[in-house]
């Protein structure tokens, strides 16, 4: 069986011109099995033969036993074809491992190292066994390899110490560079695209000083995985041992991103390649799915590649993606300045931006706790929060250089030499200080309470409602508190710090983003087009799941009869409420062109997978945005929010809804029909052509509303 695996796999490399051959020997008798690989002598293909010892070790490894790993390397002059052959001789009997480790050779590497049990341990009997297990491992790790991807390695497995975001790995090394988008495999399971990251100084420490000798090489051989991503890569949770040690590969495509076109009004119901570029991805798109990708903001919209040719015969002269305006608002190109963007790409952006730049940058933004995105600051939320303040020491000033009502009045006293002489013999001629300290000093628990609230209404009411005679007093000196409040914010006194804010925004539009025009920055002008090889063991199982030719035409005429709408919408979050009922949100606006009622189910799309929910109003997202609970955005493969999905309500479900009139009109035509004909047959064939005609005249109010 193995033989025959090897042979495939080299017939395969054969065809791609890979300058690789595997082969396999078993000798049980002497306890000693061999796997050969040649190769063409190019230093990119040392990766293979790390990948051999790390499939291997991890494989034959059984508790309390040893396994000896022998490598060695020579030149080969026979075959041009085959300039090197790099031998894995493996040992199961601890008689050979002594005699062995006791010989110096130069070119010959060793792993000698006790690992514990992947499953049961075997009797010493089933070494053969064992052997062409393993070798049918490692042709699963081998067989899915992307060979036309810029850079490849391989690494072991281990546990990440934190995980989030939870599509990030953390690798030590110079082959790929920090923020780098990278895709990662293993066995022969479909590959995810993640984020790669250095780990922590002291978790990289605690990790050698905890595991140093118990398989792991070194930290540059490690690569540490999120608990979501061992689970969607293994198909099982974390256990150090069963799937400590495993050998993930990890491959990094050329970047390809492409500028934006806009299309024409008659092109306007999807996202298109320019005939140029999608003629260039012909070929390559028979084994690679697409998606559309927005760096900045992490969104991801797949791409039906069949559909995406936007049909130019040349006109437009360059490789473009054409995205219509809806498109680009749900990817995030219209938002000005961006809502939000992810936490590796801000800090690039940073790192990009002159030092005022930066400040405004920073003065704008801030990181959302415990998630991987930097939001652009809310100004209304913000002022909500200075009213507050304002107000707060209005009642309750503090130190007595410290008010800002005793500021504002003395700011505008200043203008006017007459005011300000006026103001004592108003007041029995005290001071400013001496006439308001005390009165400011009068705020009570309740007062303090009540103020420190975020003000969601007028402010002038607020304050007239619980101190009337401020405004009288204020009055007196013909200084309303219209006027007061108007000046300070006019002036930035009462509000600095919302002053402050509204600069920074204005130089984030018209300084940072002045950036994209010299060139620095790209944010707006165009689009990543990512690519992921299609696993043949996932289109199996995609097969596997597809429904039967009578479950097919069951879904057409459930279209006939009841009928959807697709849309496209962005994912949000939702609320811990909805995360434990398995909830999806919506407002009210997009729930009446879905066709659909608060609790009604639905139907979303990420890709190849889909999900089904029931779906309440939540007036507080947009139109183009849809809260998905975390238990469905894992099951979607999505990692983030902001991944764009396909959403239609769930036929079968209104089906069901409308099952009482069904059955009533039913019954009643089979009891009309058999009345009035006694023949057996031709009331039956009768019945059989007025069913799904009942059928369409009953959901006509349901298949009106979105048809």
């Amino acid at each position: 069986m193995s033989k025959k695996h090897f042979q495939t796999i080299n017939r395969i490399w054969e065809r791609k011109k890979i300058g690789l051959r595997l082969h396999a020997e078993a000798n049980p008798g002497e306890g000693v099995f061999l796997v050969r690989l040649e190769d063409s002598g190019e230093k990119s293909f040392d990766f293979v033969r790390r990948a051999i010892r790390y499939s291997l070790e991890y494989s034959l490894k059984r508790k309390e036993r040893k396994i000896l790993l022998k490598e060695s390397r020579e030149t080969l002059s026979e075959d041009s074809g085959f300039q090197a052959l790099s031998s894995f001789q493996i040992y199961f009997t601890p008689a050979l491992e002594e005699e062995e480790e006791e010989e110096d050779s130069v070119s010959e590497i060793y792993s000698d190292t006790e690992i514990p049990k992947r499953g049961e341990s075997a009797p010493s009997g089933n070494a053969e066994e064992l052997f062409y297990k393993a070798i049918e491992e490692l042709e699963q790790l081998l067989f899915h390899l992307d060979w036309s991807a810029e850079k490849i390695e391989v690494y072991r497995l281990w546990q990440s110490g934190t995980h989030k975001p939870q599509d990030k790995i953390e690798i030590k090394g110079e082959c790929f560079s920090c923020n780098a988008l990278v895709n990662i495999s293993s066995y022969g399971r479909g590959a995810e695209k993640v984020r790669l990251r250095l780990p922590k100084e002291d978790f990289a420490l605690g990790f050698m000083s905890s595991y140093a000798g118990d398989g792991a090489g070194g930290i540059g051989e490690m690569i540490f995985l999120t608990n979501r991503l061992i689970e969607q890569l293994f198909g099982e949770k974390w256990d150090k041992e069963r799937l400590g040690y495993a050998p993930v590969i990890v491959y990094e495509y050329a970047r390809e991103d492409y500028a934006i076109g806009l299309p024409l009004a008659d092109k306007l119901d999807g996202i298109f390649l320019s005939s140029l570029l999608a003629e260039a991805k012909k070929d390559e798109a028979k084994s690679y799915d697409y998606m559309v990708f927005n760096r900045y903001t992490d969104s991801r919209l797949h791409l039906d590649f069949t559909k995406a040719d936007y049909g130019d015969k040349g006109r437009v002269k360059e490789r473009k993606v054409m995205l219509p305006r809806y498109y680009k608002r749900l990817l995030g190109y219209l938002d000005f300045p961006l809502k939000m963007i992810r936490e590796e790409e801000f800090l690039s952006l940073r790192e990009k931006l002159h030092p005022k730049e930066r400040e405004a940058f920073d003065a704008c933004y801030q990181a959302i706790p415990g998630e991987l995105f930097y939001r652009i600051r809310d100004s209304y939320e913000g002022e909500q929060f200075e009213v507050s303040n304002f107000v707060e020491d209005l009642l309750h000033p503090g130190k007595k250089d410290s008010s800002i009502i005793r500021r504002i009045i003395h700011a505008i006293l200043q203008k006017d030499t007459e005011e300000k002489e006026a103001y004592p013999k108003l007041f029995g001629g005290h001071s400013i200080e001496e006439e308001f300290d005390p009165y400011l000093q009068k705020g009570s628990k309740e007062e303090e309470s009540f103020f420190g609230l975020k003000m969601k209404k007028s402010l002038i009411p607020r304050i007239t409602e619980k101190t009337p005679d401020m405004e009288e007093r204020l009055k007196k000196i013909r200084l309303p508190l219209e006027e007061v409040l108007e000046f300070a914010l006019r002036q930035g006194i009462a509000f600095p710090e919302r002053k402050a804010e509204e600069e920074t925004h204005e130089i984030l539009k018209n300084k940072i983003y002045a950036g994209f025009a010299e060139g620095r920055l790209d944010v707006f002008d165009r689009v990543d087009l990512l690519k992921t090889l299609r696993c043949p063991d996932a289109e199996k199982e995609d097969r596997r799941s597809l429904k039967t030719a009578a479950g097919l035409q069951f879904d057409s005429l459930l279209n006939f009869a009841i009928g959807k709408a697709d849309y496209l919408l962005k994912a949000e979050w939702s609320s811990e409420t909805d995360d434990r009922n398995n909830v999806a949100r919506l407002n009210s606006n997009m729930m009446n062109l879905l066709g659909v009622s608060e609790n009604d189910k639905i139907v979303i799309h990420f890709g190849k997978k889909q999900a089904v929910l029931r779906v309440l109003d939540k007036d507080t997202l947009s139109d183009y945005q849809i809260g998905i609970p975390a238990p469905t955005r894992k099951s979607l493969g999505m990692n983030s929010i902001n991944d764009i999905v396909t959403v239609h309500r769930d036929m079968m479900h209104i089906f069901l809804r409308h099952s009482e009139e069904q059955t009533i009109a039913f019954l009643g035509t089979f009891l009309a029909v058999f009345q009035v004909i006694s023949n057996l047959w031709l009331g039956t064939l009768l019945c059989i052509i007025l069913v799904p005609a009942i059928l369409y005249l009953v959901l006509n109010e349901e298949r009106i509303k979105v048809k």
